[in-house]
């Protein structure tokens, strides 16, 4: 077997995940079809990297899974003095196993960050976007300043994209996605950055003009002054409304502080931003009816979750789906649904115990569900699929 095979543990369906003690306030537990750990980090990580940490991840149109990290030297966020690269595993089964690490990037003078994959349904093209930090110069520091120079020397914070047309097996040149040194209301941007997670493609749009947007979740850190500390980070999105030939800021959404946003098209047209907070114990929600360019005013989430970077989609029947850990804290990685357009989720289910921490989960052409998660704090990436006919009606 090779070195870099996954672990596959085969499941009944009514089996425990594990022999655990038992989690306190556990929802009632899904049946778990098929589990497989894609990144295996520790004395052995991938290239070099003990570390694995941030996942992205989506399903192509071929049924190829496409799971991306931060391959970290040490267990730091960007900023700290080891670089970081970004890796990507591919399955061809399933899930069931996985190739080896591929490169996306790798650079001593850069910390590569944040892989948020998304899928041109029309064209059949894989997105990838992600941040570029000079080493030793984070996304929370304030050496990180505004512009768009890509030199380490800079000091500038940029955002990448690639394109890939053969299910990720090799990649387009990256193009740099600018952002605005300032805003109309005076804000310097210290930084944008996207994702973690993945992006959308809208198809529900009343205006058959925004249908095959592609939709990509930031997040931008502005400034009163070009020297002047960040502030407050203010989820926003960048939108493509040709393929990903050009690409677009949107405007931010405000008034509530929050981060890590993920966003899903409404079966309505609407496009909802969710965000991680960043202080209580509820996310923040808002609503887009314009393609997820401008955003309405905010409403909190309707149940506690820890402050971390979760995943929300839009399901085949119309009904959201959200994954994150239930707690307590980073533990417990759970489905919650939505019937009401992301207002409530009153229906919730553990998917497995243990520690959780970031998540991306993507609904398959028949209906089942995939969950990647941080099984560990930083050495291991999982893999879990849930049978469609398994979840609550």
């Amino acid at each position: 077997m090779p070195k870099y095979a996954p672990l596959v543990v085969a499941l009944l369906v009514a089996a425990p995940l594990s022999a655990q003690a038992p989690e306190q306030n556990l929802f009632p537990p899904l049946p778990v079809a098929q589990m497989s750990d894609v990144y295996l980090g520790g004395a052995d990580g991938p290239l070099g990297t003990p570390n694995v940490r941030i996942p992205g991840f989506v399903v192509t149109p071929h049924g190829t899974l496409l799971v991306f990290v931060e391959g970290r030297i040490g267990g730091s966020d960007p900023g700290a003095a080891n670089p970081i690269a970004l890796l990507l595993k591919r399955s061809t089964d399933g899930g069931v196993t996985w190739s080896a690490p591929i490169v996306i990037e790798r650079d001593p003078a850069f910390d590569f960050a944040n892989p948020t994959p998304l899928v041109d349904k029309v064209t059949g093209t894989v997105w990838l976007a992600y941040d570029q930090f000079p080493d030793r110069c984070g996304s929370n520091e304030d050496c990180i300043i505004p512009g768009n120079d890509t030199t380490a020397n800079a000091k500038n914070q940029v955002v990448w994209v690639r394109a890939s047309h053969d299910d990720g097996v090799t990649w387009s040149a990256r193009q740099l996605i600018a952002k605005p040194l300032q805003s109309s209301d005076g804000t310097f941007w210290r930084s944008a950055t996207v994702g973690p997670g993945s992006g959308i493609q809208l198809d529900r749009q009343r205006d058959g003009a925004r249908n095959g947007r592609l939709v990509i979740p930031a997040r931008r850190n502005g400034a009163t002054a070009l020297d002047a500390p960040g502030r407050t980070m203010e989820p926003i999105t960048i939108y493509s409304d040709d393929h990903g030939t050009t690409w677009q800021w949107g405007a931010a959404a405000a008034n509530a502080p929050a981060n890590e946003a993920e966003v899903v098209e409404l079966a309505d047209g609407r496009v909802m931003m969710e965000g991680r907070q960043e202080s209580g114990t509820h996310r923040w929600r808002w609503w887009s009816q314009d393609g997820g360019v401008t955003w309405g005013e905010p409403a909190a989430g309707d149940f506690a979750i820890t402050a971390v970077d979760a995943s929300v989609i839009r399901l085949r029947d119309g009904r959201i789906a959200f994954v994150g850990p239930a707690g307590p804290g980073r533990r417990n990685i759970s489905l919650w649904l939505s019937r009401d357009g992301g207002k409530s989720f009153p229906v919730a289910r553990t998917i497995a115990s243990g520690t959780a921490s970031y998540s991306v989960v993507q609904e398959f052409p028949n209906g089942d569900l995939g969950v990647i998660y941080e099984a560990t704090g930083s050495t291991l990436i999982r893999f879990i699929r849930i049978a469609g006919g398994a979840l609550p009606k």
